[in-house]
C-alpha cells in the first residue's frame, strides 16, 4: 500500500514491476495501481515467463512483460513499446 501511495504521489507514465515469483496478491497491487494513476503503463520483468503466466499478466491489464534475462537494447525498445 505505501508504494501505491508513493507512485500515486509521483504520477509516473510507466511503472517497471519485478515479479520474482508469480504472486496473485502483486498482481491484485498492480491493479490497484492502474486504477490509482489514470494512464499508467505497465511492464513487468519476471523470472517464471511462461505463456500461462503471460497471458496471465497481459488479461489483467499488463501493458508488456519480460524476462529477467532481457538485455538492455531489448528493455530499451520494450519501454518504448509499452509508452
Amino acid at each position: 500500500e505505501e508504494a501505491i501511495n508513493q507512485a500515486q504521489d509521483a504520477k509516473p507514465e510507466i511503472a517497471v514491476i519485478s515479479l520474482n515469483k508469480f504472486d496473485v496478491s502483486m498482481l491484485d497491487g498492480i491493479q490497484k495501481l492502474m486504477r490509482r494513476i489514470k494512464g499508467l503503463r505497465i511492464l513487468v520483468i519476471t523470472d517464471c515467463m511462461n505463456e500461462v503466466i503471460l497471458s496471465y499478466l497481459l488479461k489483467s491489464g499488463v501493458h508488456g512483460a519480460l524476462s529477467m534475462n532481457t538485455n538492455r537494447d531489448e528493455l530499451t525498445q520494450a519501454l518504448k513499446m509499452v509508452k
